[in-house]
């Protein structure tokens, strides 16, 4: 009869003990519980980033903007920090691109191409255009033309069409 006993207050003790060491199922003072929560904060994602100018310098409280590559819409613009860092949060997932603006909402320069899944936290930087003297099409050297090439490549680019006259010599 003892052991009865103590076999029925050691699995009360036990039930308890699991009980309460588990979360709520309400949630806690925002009333979602935190599988809804965790699911709804995974399934956007965050793009954030550094802006620079031609020297490496952060560029503090410079416009930015969001762009979606597919659609071309603007969803998301803001001022870089004082340290010349920038965030988007709760951005669907997608292709982005991010500009740096200018005057006249002229763009300055933009990021490389930036998918983001569900949940992702993407990091980029963006950076102004030196003023360099520029050799050719492509830049100065070989290397830039394959950049070029392989870069259009990469986004789907498979023909060019000419148009206007020929200028050059050749």
């Amino acid at each position: 009869m003892q052991r009865l006993l103590w076999l029925s207050v050691w699995i009360a003790l036990g039930s308890a003990g699991a009980a309460a060491a588990q979360p709520p199922r309400d949630g806690g003072a925002d009333g979602a519980s935190p599988l809804r929560r965790a699911t709804a904060a995974s399934t956007f994602a965050t793009i954030q980033g550094n802006a620079l100018d031609a020297l490496d310098r952060p560029l503090p409280n410079y416009p930015v903007r969001l762009r979606n590559a597919r659609t071309g819409r603007v969803v998301g613009q803001q001022l870089t920090d004082d340290a010349g860092l920038f965030s988007f949060t709760n951005v669907d997932p997608g292709s982005y691109i991010v500009e740096l603006v200018g005057d006249n909402l002229r763009v300055e320069a933009t990021s490389a191409l930036l998918p983001v899944d569900a949940g992702d936290v993407v990091s980029t930087v963006v950076q102004l255009p030196g003023r360099r003297r520029v050799v050719g099409w492509f830049g100065d050297s070989v290397g830039h033309a394959a950049a070029v090439i392989a870069g259009a490549a990469g986004a789907g680019v498979l023909a060019v069409n000419m148009t206007g006259e020929d200028i050059s010599p050749d």
